[in-house]
């Protein structure tokens, strides 16, 4: 069956477009002639439509499973539940998967865990795509030859590999029994015509340029389409993780060093969730405006229904225990449906309500008001709704 080249929805300032081939979106005016593309009748939720998050999220990032074949020190999903209980099963992600289509979301991204431990994973990719979703796949790539088989018969649109130091010290023994290591993964994938992106965590020990260079080296030559630079978030789940933290001087170094690689290396889009620079080609559907995407372009789903913002956030921590989780979980599928999660903004207030939980330092910041930096991370606010970012460019005095 041919679809139509453009899939369509109504917000509140006009008709968003998404182009299903490029997996990009962009706003036409109300007015805007809506016959000049090859496009399906734009999608019209009954709820009320809000500058402050979209009708539905562009992308959900799809947690299937918490299993995972590594254990990465700074991995947000390490605290699983015990032996994986009350996981959806295929049947639940397939009516989850028609709700989520139905009502507009352009992408979802697989994700875990490792997603391809999932026992479903390649029949509700198969399903997925037969919908008419644009497919991602986040991965740590240490797959056996059999993982790569499926993924590239899978039809997969966007591979975004996990690289990281204790993941490829992990990677290293396994390579004896025939596994693909993550950087040849995601070469693989990207020599078969597929879209790619490398992901790697920033922190103390790999956030020079002589550190980061090797990494930007591979990504050339095995042709990823972009490196996407993650610097560790502060509040993070694993307490010990705090020590690897850049501290301003380290978070000024790895700003200079992107400066030195993205000269050096034209051909790689160099990504990172903390940047001056224009992000219209860093992320093709995400525009975050006024602060970042968690909660108001996109979203989380986890194995267990648990609907989130963020997956750096508590959310992920999966301890009912802590009273600070509930502050970051939107709500459970078991008892509301999604799109009555998403569109209850008291539920996302900590994404939401940029004049409590956006920093007041921010809000004053000619760089903040001119969309060039989305201000500080919501999650900074878990002790408390005045804390300061300290990956901020102003603060650590960066000049270009």
């Amino acid at each position: 069956m041919c679809r139509p080249a453009y899939r369509a929805r109504t917000e509140w300032n006009g008709i968003e477009l998404f182009e299903r081939n490029e997996g990009r979106s962009f706003l036409i005016e109300p007015d805007g002639a809506l016959d000049a593309y090859d496009c399906e009748k734009p999608i019209d939720t009954p709820y009320h439509k809000n500058a402050n998050y979209c009708s539905a999220p562009k992308r959900v990032y799809w947690e299937l499973t918490r299993k995972c074949n590594l254990a990465c020190a700074n991995c947000y999903n390490r605290f699983a539940a015990p032996h994986f209980a009350g996981e959806m099963d295929l049947e639940q992600c397939m009516r989850l998967g028609k709700t989520l289509y139905e009502n507009g979301v352009w992408i979802v991204q697989l994700t875990g865990g490792e997603p391809t431990a999932s026992p479903h994973v390649w029949e509700l990719a198969a399903y997925l795509k037969a919908l008419g979703f644009y497919l991602a796949m986040g991965t740590n790539g240490v797959w056996k030859r059999e993982v790569m088989d499926n993924a590239l018969a899978s039809g997969i649109d966007w591979l975004i590999v996990s690289v990281d130091d204790e993941h490829l010290a992990q990677s290293k023994p396994l390579l004896k029994d025939g596994v693909l290591a993550a950087i040849e993964t995601a070469g693989e994938y990207a020599r078969a015509g597929r879209r790619v992106r490398v992901n790697t965590l920033i922190q103390e020990g790999n956030h020079t340029y002589e550190q980061l260079k090797p990494l930007a080296e591979n990504c050339c030559r095995i042709g990823v389409e972009s490196l996407n630079c993650i610097p560790l978030r502060p509040f993070t789940s694993e307490p010990s993780a705090l020590k690897k933290q850049l501290t301003k001087d380290g978070f000024r170094a790895f700003i200079a060093a992107l400066e030195i690689l993205r000269a050096e290396y034209p051909d790689l889009n160099f990504v990172t969730t903390l940047d001056l620079k224009p992000t219209d080609s860093h992320d093709r559907v995400y525009k975050k405006e006024k602060s970042c995407a968690a909660g108001r372009e996109g979203c989380v789903i986890s194995p267990y229904g648990d609907v989130y913002g963020c997956s750096y956030s508590l959310a992920s921590s999966l301890d009912g225990n802590d009273p600070e989780r509930a502050r970051f979980v939107a709500g459970n599928l078991d008892e509301c449906g999604f799109m009555d999660i998403w569109n209850d903004s008291k539920r996302w207030a900590v994404y939401r309500d940029l004049q409590m939980y956006k920093h007041e330092r921010c809000r004053r910041c000619d760089y903040y008001n001119a969309n060039r930096c989305i201000g500080n991370c919501p999650i900074m606010v878990k002790n408390s709704p005045g804390a300061f970012d300290p990956y901020c460019y102003v603060d650590v005095g960066y000049q270009f």
